[in-house]
């Protein structure tokens, strides 16, 4: 059994809670290499997407999550928090208690 840590803001906080998902996201980029030979993506762009598609995959039933919430003054959030150790149950999440 391993544990991760999830860096989260006080959205992807929001999402992880409500819909019991534990994942990854980048914003704007866009997977563009699945399944085609070349990509339009510059090197350093495909190489964060890549690396986090690794980071989640090494997640598995069992582990441990803890999630980080970031600072962020505008969201009344003064400082950096550790939340909410959750077990993964097969593809969902449940709380430790």
């Amino acid at each position: 059994m391993t544990t991760h840590v999830f860096i989260v803001d006080s959205t992807t906080f929001k999402v992880h809670l409500e819909n019991l998902f534990a994942g990854t996201g980048a914003k704007n980029m866009v997977v563009d290499f699945n399944n085609n030979a070349t990509s339009r993506l510059a090197s350093q762009t495909e190489q964060v997407l890549v690396d986090m598609i690794a980071d989640v995959s090494r997640v598995r039933e069992g582990d441990h999550l803890i999630f980080y919430l970031q600072q962020n003054f505008r969201d009344g959030i003064r400082e950096g928090k550790w939340l909410s150790m959750t077990q993964m149950t097969g593809c969902n999440i449940s709380k430790v208690n």
